[in-house]
């Protein structure tokens, strides 16, 4: 499991100074998302993130049971399979 580690202030400025204006849009989205899972009773959440080098990763989870987790990441792989699927060249969806 990854280890947890808040940033410093400083650290966050640094590293958000760093990124694309386009990263620093997307990321503007995902905390937006985020809030909304924590300030509505109707809304849960995953995030997944993962060191792939060392085959770690840490899931965080909003307003989520450990039924709910597993329903939304169940979800996902759906969703992700089904779209790599439709667009995956004729010859791939038969592996």
């Amino acid at each position: 499991m990854i280890k947890d580690r808040i940033l410093s202030d400083k650290e966050l400025d640094v590293a958000i100074t760093k990124m694309t204006e386009g990263q620093r849009d997307h990321l503007k989205h995902v905390i937006s998302m985020i809030v909304q899972a924590y300030s509505s009773d109707d809304k849960s959440g995953v995030v997944l993130i993962g060191d792939m080098d060392a085959n770690q990763f840490a899931i965080l989870t909003i307003n989520a049971s450990e039924f709910e987790v597993t329903h939304l990441l169940n979800c996902a792989d759906e969703h992700v399979q089904y779209r790599v699927m439709a667009t995956a060249p004729e010859k791939e969806m038969f592996n």
